[in-house]
């Protein structure tokens, strides 16, 4: 798995072995090695691949319940109503179950 870092800290390292106000390096004599083994000591970020995914109307209850493109739950976020009140509708823009972010439309296509 990839690991991530943080942009600034590179830089930051980075600015130490080349510090001319224009972002040049004409210090002679960098030692690149170094400066190497001071970005390889970042530590990684905890970060998780994005999941993105849509809605599919479920087939046993289509008017109320929706599945997960991505992990296959359910997800009740319709409510039929009744003759008092009328149907409540608020499709989630995340799956609570895998976290899927529902950008992608039916296609694939985000």
């Amino acid at each position: 798995m990839a690991e991530y870092i943080e942009r600034e800290a590179v830089l930051e390292i980075a600015m130490q072995y080349c510090p001319d106000d224009d972002g040049s390096c004409s210090k002679v004599g960098v030692d690149i090695r170094e400066m190497l083994d001071e970005i390889e000591a970042i530590p990684a970020a905890d970060v998780a691949p994005a999941r993105h995914g849509h809605w599919i109307k479920s087939p046993e209850c289509p008017e109320e319940y929706d599945i997960c493109s991505v992990c296959g739950k359910n997800d009740k976020h319709r409510s039929r109503g009744n003759w008092e009140h009328d149907m409540v509708e608020s499709v989630p823009p995340f799956c609570k179950w895998c976290g899927a972010k529902m950008d992608k439309d039916g296609n694939g296509d985000v």
